[in-house]
């Protein structure tokens, strides 16, 4: 499917006609809009509580490292919390392997921070751009975030040796 010439809506109303039914005005013109102002809204009669489906933290982790994958946390200072760090310091005792030092809205500041802490733990450091897709955050492309967005290919190598460890067990 070329996701230039269409939207994200029309490709699903495509193939799950069914659902056309059930969608307002605003999920045919844009999923992300819908999933904000219905999906995600308690007021809405479309919401669905996600928090009732959702496994805890330490489970989703649990679930990434028995498929042999390695949890990061992402973007962890765009949350707005009034303690970051103490916030990333549970979330490693939860089992992370990594955390997000690059990312369009850190600081250079919140890169240090990321930085010491993956450091003195040994983690894995990564990097985002938070593209979701052309209907959902516009003007954000794969490998390209906002403002100077760059992601240092060197983060990478750790990485490549841990996939060609896996590869090789697997053989």
């Amino acid at each position: 499917v070329n996701m230039d010439e269409r939207t994200v809506s029309e490709y699903h109303f495509e193939k799950y006609p069914e659902n056309a039914q059930f969608a307002s005005d605003i999920a045919k013109e844009n999923i992300a809009a819908f999933y904000k102002k219905c999906f995600s809204n308690p007021e809405s009669k479309y919401f669905v509580n996600e928090a009732r489906f959702s496994p805890s933290f330490k489970e989703a982790i649990e679930m990434i490292h028995e498929c042999e994958g390695k949890a990061f946390l992402a973007h962890s200072f765009a949350y707005g919390l009034e303690d970051t760090e103490s916030f990333i310091e549970w979330a490693i005792n939860e089992g992370l392997d990594g955390i997000e030092k690059y990312y369009s809205t850190h600081t250079k500041e919140h890169e240090g921070i990321i930085a010491n802490i993956a450091n003195n733990r040994g983690f894995y450091i990564s990097g985002g751009t938070d593209f979701h897709g052309p209907d959902v955050k516009p003007g954000i492309n794969i490998g390209t975030g906002k403002g100077n967005m760059e992601i240092p290919k060197s983060i990478i190598l750790p990485w490549s040796n841990i996939v060609k460890q896996v590869d090789m067990e697997r053989e």
